[in-house]
């Protein structure tokens, strides 16, 4: 929970539009904890989808420690969970 991200997220986002912020409880910022935290951006994102949101975005240094490749099976993984799709 650092300044500056969500800043300069709501900077970029259109007029109009709404940020809802939810943080993890990252205390050590150590490569093990980092590791695992996938499960707890689940919960944050499943909690936005049931809320009807249009989009989440995970981000910070819990992604990112998975490499490029990584972030995008990650991501890939995430889309295809709660991606809602209409009829």
């Amino acid at each position: 929970m650092r300044p500056g991200m969500t800043e300069e997220v709501c900077r970029l986002l259109p007029e109009g539009s709404g940020l809802i912020p939810l943080f993890l409880n990252i205390r050590r910022g150590t490569e093990d904890e980092f590791e695992t935290m996938m499960p707890h951006y689940e919960k944050l994102i499943a909690v936005l989808r049931n809320r009807n949101a249009t989009s989440s975005i995970p981000m910070g240094a819990a992604v990112h420690v998975h490499g490029f490749q990584g972030r995008a099976e990650d991501r890939r993984g995430l889309g295809e969970k709660y991606t809602k799709r209409r009829s």
